[in-house]
């Protein structure tokens, strides 16, 4: 199963900044690049210490049809969707087995 998760990453002063509006997880970055790895090294903090269950209730209001049953910690990829000016739009997408 996947779960696509949306990531934004904005320039705010001299730090850009990227939120996973989803799981309500953000970070910053002196780049868009930074800013990203920041935000994807937090959600992997996140994903170790929550039970499945505590991540599939938190993503449980994007996708109502999502159940912990049988599900493994999920992996995750991120790419790059689109990038205008000083704003960077990434999909994250979440594996779980």
């Amino acid at each position: 199963m996947k779960l696509t998760l949306s990531c934004s990453a904005w320039k705010e002063g001299d730090w850009y900044v990227s939120r996973c509006a989803e799981l309500e997880v953000a970070s910053q970055g002196r780049s868009v690049g930074e800013a990203i790895d920041n935000l994807q090294e937090a959600l992997h903090m996140l994903l170790e210490t929550y039970s499945i269950e505590d991540l599939t209730k938190r993503v449980a209001r994007f996708y109502p049809e999502l159940h912990a049953d049988g599900l493994e910690k999920p992996k995750i990829r991120s790419t790059l969707i689109g990038k205008k000016d000083d704003l960077a739009l990434y999909e994250f997408v979440l594996e779980c087995a």
